[in-house]
């Protein structure tokens, strides 16, 4: 486990970034900023992960995503930044992570005995109203909208868990590898949740992904 002083040193480097940050864009934000900010926190995670050995290794994903804001900084984005799936224009990453939560939030009550319809329901009214907005937009209109945006969280759970092809054939494996891992890792919190019942953890995880900061971005 990493130690205490090294978690310390982490907590008080990211408060002084969040106070650099805060005072520097009081009177807005630019690109530039942003991608600073992103650079700093990076590297003060990986330096923090360094310190730890049992650590090692395990920031395999983060340093690409440090060398790729330098890059980006200087025009030169990485070519995996980009989308290789020309089929979904309107759907962005960060909605396909959003959808891949609530099939999360999907296996989590189903495993708990939860139907599908029931479970789905939930979801569906669980969800904050910002974030329901923003992971149904793209979708097609309904003269039953409610009913549409159930069997849409019912059709995300099915297609990354392999019950379904729809919407999978024209993206990469690697694509939808990431999502699956996604669905499993907010099972993974969510079995891990302290909450009293299974319903309370979803609603509590699915409440939190309205405050994420990506959302605001």
């Amino acid at each position: 486990m990493a130690s205490l002083t090294a978690f310390n040193t982490l907590r008080d480097r990211l408060k002084a970034l969040k106070s650099d940050f805060d005072s520097a864009t009081a009177a807005g934000i630019t690109d530039g900023q942003r991608r600073i900010a992103a650079h700093q926190s990076l590297n003060a995670v990986i330096d923090f992960m360094n310190e730890d050995k049992q650590l090692a290794g395990l920031d395999f994903g983060l340093v690409p995503l440090l060398i790729g804001i330098s890059e980006a900084a200087q025009g030169r984005p990485p070519t995996w930044w980009a989308s290789s799936v020309q089929n979904h224009p309107g759907t962005s990453d960060m909605v396909r992570l959003l959808r891949a939560r609530c099939a999360g939030a999907m296996l989590f009550l189903i495993s708990r005995g939860e139907k599908p319809v029931a479970a789905a329901t939930y979801i569906r009214g669980a969800l904050p109203a910002k974030v329901r907005d923003i992971i149904f937009s793209s979708g097609r209109r309904s003269e039953n909208p409610v009913r549409a945006q159930i069997n849409a969280i019912i059709s995300w759970h099915a297609m990354l868990n392999g019950k379904s092809t729809r919407d999978t054939s024209q993206r990469p494996v690697e694509e939808i590898a990431a999502l699956t891992a996604t669905m499993n890792d907010a099972h993974m919190i969510l079995s891990a949740w302290p909450a009293p019942k299974p319903r309370d953890a979803a609603r509590e995880y699915l409440n939190a992904l309205g405050k994420a900061p990506l959302l605001s971005v």
